[in-house]
């Protein structure tokens, strides 16, 4: 803008708690321009209040009542409020504080059948508060008669799953439905059924994650919820494991005085993928190095006879389970 004056208000700022800059020139009356001072930032006061939450979804489970929804699309959400309403009563102990996007709400295990309503709130870092959201409902249905499953616990993880087991219920008669969640909050989500005493988890995310299994009894309800166990991977589940390494043979070596000398790299596609090495072997009329192991996927083995030899490599997961593709490479020791 221009002004003949020594001062200049902007009535047009956004205040959104976004910073701007200024800059001053001055013009002489033949149209001369002087070059432009340095730039002012001015960082305004946010009250703009965030983007609405949408998608807000509820379902009654025998472990409380599974609350979810979409994000606000405004990227400054510090937290949400959901506010609950019991048969119609106001939450009196105020609303809940969730970081996330999901909420596990207690119920007593006598309130089942009484409705609970819902309404969420995003809150900005400055504590502008959102549009309430559509409100839902749901209640916590009734429990059936059937054991819960016992003695939970996870084996340790593989690359492509997490295994969780238990102890059968003897009142199992349709199937034990498993469900998960990441933190102590959030709200517990149906992941599979199965008829076994266990279940692999295939989609298990990086990062900690909780279990517990609810049995299936004979009048198709779902039991009280199993004890909780926890699993912690570094990475997320892949559809498959490791690929069969990519082998190259980089010398022959020369029986009983310089090493056989093979490289292993991840297999294609899987070069981004974290293993904890590779096992490999070499036999043949060459000698038998036996079982060994390389962090780095160097190989290195001096045989002690002249002949055929064969390399055999299986990748080995972050988690050290090696029960993957293996690639083998043929060669001719000491040519």
């Amino acid at each position: 803008t221009t002004t003949t004056g020594t001062s200049y208000t902007d009535a047009t700022l956004p205040v959104s708690g976004d910073t701007y800059y200024y800059e001053l020139r001055a013009y002489d009356k033949a149209g001369n321009v002087s070059g432009g001072t340095a730039d002012q930032s001015v960082t305004t006061v946010d009250r703009t209040a965030p983007a609405g939450v949408t998608g807000v979804e509820a379902k009654g489970t025998t472990a409380g009542i599974s609350l979810t929804w979409e994000a606000s699309a405004s990227k400054d959400v510090d937290h949400y409020e959901v506010w609950a309403s019991r048969n119609g009563d106001p939450d009196p102990d105020g609303p809940d504080l969730v970081l996330g996007t999901s909420l596990q709400f207690p119920v007593p295990a006598d309130d089942t059948g009484v409705p609970y309503a819902f309404s969420v709130y995003a809150v900005d870092t400055a504590v502008n508060v959102s549009p309430v959201s559509g409100e839902v409902a749901a209640s916590r249905p009734v429990t059936s008669t059937a054991a819960a499953p016992t003695g939970l616990a996870t084996e340790p993880p593989a690359d492509d799953l997490t295994k969780v087991t238990w102890t059968a219920s003897p009142d199992m008669v349709g199937s034990y439905h498993v469900y998960r969640r990441t933190d102590t909050q959030s709200a517990w989500t149906w992941i599979g059924s199965t008829g076994g005493e266990g279940w692999e988890d295939r989609t298990a995310p990086a990062g900690k994650a909780y279990y517990y299994v609810a049995t299936v009894g004979a009048d198709g309800l779902e039991s009280l919820p199993s004890e909780v166990v926890s699993a912690e991977r570094v990475t997320k589940a892949t559809a498959v494991g490791p690929k069969a390494p990519k082998l190259t043979l980089v010398s022959n070596g020369i029986p009983g005085r310089s090493a056989i000398q093979v490289t292993a790299a991840p297999g294609a596609g899987d070069e981004g993928r974290l293993l904890k090495g590779y096992s490999w072997d070499i036999s043949g009329a060459c000698g038998d190095s036996g079982t060994q192991f390389s962090t780095t996927g160097s190989i290195s083995w001096v045989a002690p006879y002249n002949g055929p030899c064969t390399v055999t490599v299986h990748a080995v997961d972050y988690y050290g389970r090696v029960g993957y593709e293996a690639a083998s490479l043929e060669f001719f020791s000491g040519r």
